[in-house]
């Protein structure tokens, strides 16, 4: 912490004794007051927090705790006030709260080893939120049964439905491979092949599975001979030492676990904890311990697609029944494609010049994904019909979310062109036609769809197009959600607020359409509507 100035710590004393006293609406003031004199102290902000959770106004305790976390992001009271607030914010509407991450991240700011009596309860409190958030997030998987994504497209499919080019295929060819985990083995290759194909499948219907899959974990790196606690680059020297003492049969599988178990870390940090520098760590940067989800570790230059790379290119004339599918072109493929997923999230969270993560990688890496799947395009009028949604999974939706990824770069380029207002207005431009284009490479019943093509009518908005143009994409997105909703009203990105922005762009097209009927636009004008 920064020292504070004279007159901010004595507001924040009096703050203190106010709160300890239960006055929580003038220890809000005193707090208020002392923010006005420090403006950057993290900790003014985490009381203020304090005060409002006790007065329960968890909007506001949200606000402030979140703006502790981000002056300083290993406050760990600050984030377990932020979780605290999003889980009564969760039960107040009923939906699924987003505090997994957050208790989690809490837990990472303590220290390592609880040494006083504050740190160990402390950390009692937080592993108590995160397990209780936990069991919150697997009650309400349990109450969606027969709503989920791959529940609807099963219905679908039995009455005859599902389009060969749906969405619904996608998912439901990942599912079935998560219903099969309990009969077949090894269970981390059908649980990484699912996420790889469709990472929305992901969900756990028990408690006890993150403690479950670590046990699985172990016995299959036991079996396999996988590698634990070494660099990558030590598995690509000692890789063709086993080729030349065991052969393929020993190889194979213990490569695959090896990367697959990866794969699963990095998905698990990413997705249930929120920590997507970490995912990128376990994909890129791959110090890995393979003992279990919790005792593996990230810090090294070698990386898992470096990996794949070197097994594609040293085994290149190998046959792939013999090296294993994981030096397969389309497996590459998925794990870029979560890599870039990661990347862009991880950049969100630490925006700004220094970035750890700038756009400029995030860029070349979507450019050089797209070269790849460009490169390598499906065999002409090859379809497999016992698994219609692996062409999509492998090859349309890499190329759309490479796309939407140069749409999200340009999108961020724009605010740092200012004043020079024609280049933000090019990096809108430029965004909005790769998110255009993103979409088109989805199946209008996928939300991705929708969503791509909402993402590419705000920024046309906000470069100044057309009315003709705007309305046509807003037409779209009209027509196309209920189609979306057949399949996917209630996934997690509907339970996350998805639909409270398709309301928004709804509005926005009865507003424009009524503007351009009264007379005050005309198509050909281009009308800048307030978008949020």
């Amino acid at each position: 912490m920064t020292d504070q100035p004279k007159l901010a710590a004595e507001l924040k004393d009096e703050g203190n004794k106010l709160y300890v006293q239960k006055n929580y609406s003038e220890a809000y003031i005193k707090y208020t007051s002392a923010i006005a004199e420090d403006p950057n102290n993290a900790v003014l902000y985490a009381n203020r927090a304090a005060c409002s959770l006790g007065q329960k106004n968890y909007a506001l305790a949200g606000d402030d705790a979140e703006k502790a976390t981000s002056l300083d992001p290993g406050y760990a009271k600050a984030w377990a006030r932020l979780a605290t607030a999003q889980d009564a914010l969760a039960r107040a509407s009923g939906k699924p709260s987003k505090s997994i991450p957050t208790w989690q991240k809490a837990l990472d700011s303590l220290p390592k080893i609880a040494h006083s009596d504050s740190e160990k309860k402390q950390k009692s409190e937080y592993e108590a939120g995160l397990a209780s958030a936990q069991r919150k997030q697997v009650i309400h998987m349990q109450n969606a049964v027969g709503k989920m994504p791959w529940d609807r497209a099963k219905a679908l499919k039995a009455a005859g439905q599902l389009p060969s080019n749906s969405s619904g295929s996608v998912i439901l060819s990942a599912y079935e491979v998560v219903k099969m985990l309990a009969l077949v083995f090894p269970v981390i290759t059908s649980i990484s092949n699912a996420v790889l194909r469709d990472e929305r499948v992901f969900h756990m219907t028990s408690n006890e599975w993150v403690s479950k899959y670590n046990d699985q974990v172990a016995l299959e790196a036991q079996q396999t001979g996988a590698w634990t606690t070494v660099r990558s680059s030590e598995v690509i020297q000692e890789a063709p030492r086993r080729l030349a003492e065991q052969g393929w049969d020993k190889l194979r599988p213990a490569l695959a676990t090896t990367v697959r178990c990866w794969i699963m870390r990095a998905f698990m940090d990413g997705g249930a904890r929120g920590d997507h520098a970490s995912a990128v760590g376990f994909l890129q940067d791959a110090l890995v311990g393979m003992g279990s989800l919790s005792a593996l570790n990230a810090d090294s230059s070698q990386s898992l697609l470096s990996v794949l790379d070197w097994g594609q290119r040293i085994y290149k004339d190998v046959p792939i029944e013999h090296k294993g599918v994981i030096f397969s072109s389309t497996f590459k493929r998925g794990v870029t494609s979560m890599h870039l997923q990661h990347l862009m999230q991880a950049h969100d969270s630490d925006r700004g010049p220094n970035s750890k993560f700038p756009l400029a990688d995030l860029l070349a890496e979507a450019e050089e994904l797209l070269r790849e799947v460009r490169a390598h395009p499906p065999i002409a009028g090859w379809s497999n019909p016992n698994d219609p949604g692996f062409m999509l999974a492998f090859y349309a939706y890499p190329e759309g979310r490479a796309l939407s990824i140069k749409g999200f770069c340009h999108a961020r380029m724009a605010p740092g062109c200012y004043p020079d207002a024609l280049a933000a207005e090019e990096h809108l431009r430029k965004s909005a036609n790769f998110y255009l284009q993103a979409a088109e490479k989805f199946p209008e019943d996928d939300e991705s769809h929708a969503y791509f093509l909402n993402c590419a009518v705000e920024n046309f908005f906000g470069c100044g197009t057309k009315a003709a143009i705007t309305l046509a994409l807003l037409e779209r997105i009209r027509l196309a959600l209920p189609k979306m909703k057949l399949i996917w009203a209630d996934s997690a990105m509907a339970k996350q607020g998805r639909d409270r922005i398709f309301a928004r762009t709804l509005e926005s097209e009865q507003e424009l359409l009524s503007a351009v009927k009264s007379g005050q636009f005309t198509l050909e004008d281009k009308p800048m509507i307030k978008w949020s």
